[in-house]
């Protein structure tokens, strides 16, 4: 039975490989925002839509990593909040071609709160930009924290444009 140009085509979109195994860094651009959350409340922004941007190398052999980091200095109704968010790249042992690359980001806050947060992504959650919340609690039992995210925050809700 010939096979339809259909599905020929999807096969070829099934057999290619992810944009990370073509070996150039990827650019991680998005935002990291502060603000707090009282017990019970809602996240009330603080500092927001500070620009990040960076060139992640990609591993470059199985067993390998590489990374990239960014650090900043966030305001916060509690004093200044130090960020520090870190990239991965990782190619697994056992990889025949690296085209199974997983990332990881990281966020490390310190001052008013102490906090480290992770989460392990594929290229299709990583990319443009990871999206997550790292917090730590106050005094207080509220939390002071940040969002990396991909959309800037305006009028208390994430646009797109």
């Amino acid at each position: 039975m010939a096979m339809n140009r259909y599905a020929a085509i999807a096969a070829l979109i099934a057999f290619c490989p992810p944009a990370a195994a073509d070996g150039l860094p990827l650019e991680p651009r998005g935002y990291v925002s502060s603000w707090t959350q009282s017990a019970g409340g809602i996240p009330v922004p603080a500092e927001v839509n500070v620009p990040v941007r960076l060139a992640l190398p990609l591993p470059s052999g199985p067993g390998q990593a590489a990374a990239v980091f960014v650090e900043k200095e966030l305001g916060s109704p509690a004093g200044p909040l130090k960020v520090r968010a870190e990239f991965f790249s990782v190619c697994p042992h056992g990889s025949a071609d690296c085209r199974d690359v997983y990332f990881q980001a990281k966020a490390t806050l310190s001052g008013p709160v102490e906090s480290l947060c992770a989460a392990y992504l594929n290229e299709a959650d990583f990319v443009p930009f990871p999206v997550m919340a790292c917090a730590g609690r106050l005094p207080d039992g509220g939390y002071l924290g940040v969002t990396l995210h991909r959309l800037p925050f305006r009028d208390g809700r994430f646009h797109d444009f």
